[in-house]
């Protein structure tokens, strides 16, 4: 579901009817819940599991 004014990924209910979806960038705030689950993990890229150990920075680095 996507919006009609800007093309966003928009909050869904799964199709179970179990699960809402909610896509990050629809966010304005930090959400209040925490992690309590990692999904399709077996379909992660190799670069992105290793980029998961990479150093972080608050800014571009340099």
């Amino acid at each position: 579901m996507f919006c009609t004014a800007c093309g966003s990924a928009l909050p869904y209910q799964s199709k179970s009817g179990k699960n809402l979806v909610v896509p990050a960038g629809s966010l304005n705030d930090e959400p209040s819940k925490k992690v309590d689950a990692r999904i399709f993990c077996s379909e992660q890229t190799a670069w992105h599991r290793a980029g998961l150990n990479s150093p972080e920075f608050d800014k571009f680095p340099g």
